[in-house]
């Protein structure tokens, strides 16, 4: 899966738990997420790239832009 791949399915998980559109730098909690979304997103996308991702992860990252960099270096490791 390629970093853009990814990237536009975390756009449309946010917009899907969102309920509305959202900037890609804007921060989740911001936008309205809550701890409930945080593990709706998380479990989607640990089924997508098949491995569990950590909720720290949404936390340290909340923005779509920034979620999907550090998604895509948890698997793909240097």
């Amino acid at each position: 899966m390629t970093e853009n791949e990814l990237f536009a399915i975390i756009l449309e998980k946010y917009v899907e738990t969102l309920g509305h559109d959202i900037d890609v730098n804007a921060d989740f909690f911001d936008e309205g997420g809550d701890s409930v979304a945080v593990e709706v997103i998380l479990s989607e996308l640990s089924q997508v790239v098949g491995t569990d991702l950590p909720g720290w992860i949404l936390l340290d990252n909340p923005s779509v832009a920034l979620l999907s960099r550090a998604v895509f270096e948890t698997i793909n490791p240097a």
